[in-house]
């Protein structure tokens, strides 16, 4: 039982930590990234447009950054031909 109750957390604090889609298509992506000093994301965001961009085969660029709150930013990129 430990076992599981230790493996759900693991679960959910990596999954709180990943940023999340919010919308994509063939010519761009976003995401919701944590920006706070102690957990930012914003890097995982680059990988995961750059994957998401590559579908299509394209590359990621960074369109723009926009502040939600203090420890939220949208990250918006762009799939441009490579």
């Amino acid at each position: 039982m430990f076992k599981i109750l230790m493996s759900i957390i693991s679960i959910l604090i990596l999954s709180s930590c990943a940023p999340r889609l919010m919308t994509s298509d063939k010519d761009s992506v976003s995401f919701i990234v944590k920006t706070g000093k102690l957990n930012n994301n914003v890097d995982d965001a680059q990988t995961a447009a750059q994957e998401h961009c590559s579908k299509y085969g394209k590359d990621a660029t960074l369109r723009n950054i926009n502040p939600v709150n203090k420890v939220q930013t949208v990250a918006v990129f762009n799939c441009v031909e490579k």
